[in-house]
């Protein structure tokens, strides 16, 4: 199963949100050439909300939305060890990385289509 019948399968289980930085418009028109947009419930791009990954302000946002919608965050998924995992990490939440050096001290995956939920989700 691809990454995107991947994230179908787990949308029927899970609240999912994308954060991406960039143009609204641009991000925006990507999620939806990638059929994203009908698997994410929330899509947040970084020229919609102020601040860029890997700004604090930025993931601090994200977690207050969280809180407002009574979720807690069950798995970051990223390619970027330094914009995504480290501030991930920071705030206590379960990481994967996607394409990246199996060394980074965090689950890592080559697709997306092989990542797995950590046990406590």
């Amino acid at each position: 199963m691809g990454g995107a019948g991947r994230l179908e399968r787990l949308g029927r289980q899970h609240r999912l949100w994308l954060i991406t930085n960039g143009d609204a418009e641009l991000q925006r028109r990507k999620v939806r050439l990638a059929g994203l947009d009908t698997v994410m419930e929330r899509i947040f791009v970084s020229a919609e909300v102020g601040w860029a990954k890997p700004a604090d302000r930025f993931y601090d946002h994200v977690e207050a939305e969280a809180r407002r919608a009574g979720l807690r965050i069950a798995l970051v998924i990223g390619d970027s060890v330094p914009k995504e995992i480290v501030p991930a990490r920071a705030r206590g939440w379960p990481v994967a990385l996607i394409g990246g050096s199996p060394d980074a001290g965090v689950p890592t995956y080559a697709r997306l289509a092989d990542v797995r939920l950590p046990r406590n989700h």
